[in-house]
């Protein structure tokens, strides 16, 4: 789910984007409670199967987090929670002073499902972050917390993409008699794909931006939208199941690139 800080205004509200950069640390993290064997610190980890718990289901929990010396930030993501089905409602807010004095940033967010979220608010160096879930049905939980900077892309999609909530992938099983007759079939595993492809990228662009990006994008996962401001529901914490290899389609030196990718939706 994409959710714009009201009133922020932005270049493209279609523009497609990737939220890459991360500067959560285990040690910059903190919560109201936790699960002694859901610890805090897997919020920074960016693997889905290590989460963090909460204990309450009747007060609010906080997970804060503190740039010492402060960040520049205008997004933070979450994946793999529990707030659509424990119906928990979030709020963020952010300071840029140390004592320190919150502005909210976006509040009311209840998803209907536990897809990612992913929050974006106006550009500023701040010295924390509050994500403030209130009480819903269960504990929350989360697995990943990023805070960085979204990367937008330079061209808008329009044809020829599968949104990779819709692009599930299944493994099958088939089993069948000696005679043919259909015996079951058994899902081994599944999850969802896309691709994306981008022409007509200004060399200096690619340089200063894309690369960098291809570059965090070989060992860690990114969250995506690929037409937010129209499908705010289609938000994926996705991984790079190829190599992207760029090349120059026009003599001015205009790029051309392929971003094939898997993700939980």
């Amino acid at each position: 789910m994409y959710v714009k800080q009201p009133g922020l205004l932005v270049a493209s509200a279609n523009a497609p984007i990737v939220g890459y950069e991360n500067f959560v640390t285990s040690s910059i993290v903190s919560t109201t409670t936790q699960n002694s064997l859901y610890p805090r610190s897997n919020l920074a980890n960016h693997s889905t199967h290590l989460v963090w718990k909460g204990t309450s289901s009747v007060a609010d929990e906080d997970i804060v987090l503190t740039f010492s010396g402060g960040q520049e930030l205008d997004y933070i993501a979450i994946a793999e929670h529990n707030f659509g089905t424990e119906a928990i409602s979030v709020a963020v807010s952010g300071a840029t002073d140390g004592v320190p004095t919150y502005a909210t940033l976006a509040t009311g967010i209840l998803q209907s499902d536990d897809a990612p979220l992913l929050v974006r608010f106006a550009k500023a160096t701040y010295t924390h972050i509050r994500i403030r879930l209130s009480p819903g049905s269960g504990p929350p939980q989360a697995a990943v917390v990023y805070a960085g900077r979204i990367m937008e892309l330079p061209r808008n999609i329009y044809v020829g993409h599968t949104p990779i909530t819709l692009g599930k992938r299944n493994r099958i099983v088939v089993g069948r008699s000696e005679s043919g007759a259909f015996l079951g079939r058994v899902t081994t595993g599944q999850g969802n794909e896309t691709s994306v492809a981008m022409k007509n990228l200004e060399p200096a662009w690619y340089r200063n931006f894309m690369k960098p990006f291809t570059d965090a994008a070989e060992s860690s996962p990114f969250f995506f939208g690929w037409r937010p401001g129209t499908y705010p529901d289609e938000i994926g914490y996705a991984w790079l199941t190829s190599d992207p290899i760029p090349v120059n389609e026009r003599s001015n030196g205009m790029m051309s690139v392929e971003l094939q990718m898997s993700g939980v939706v």
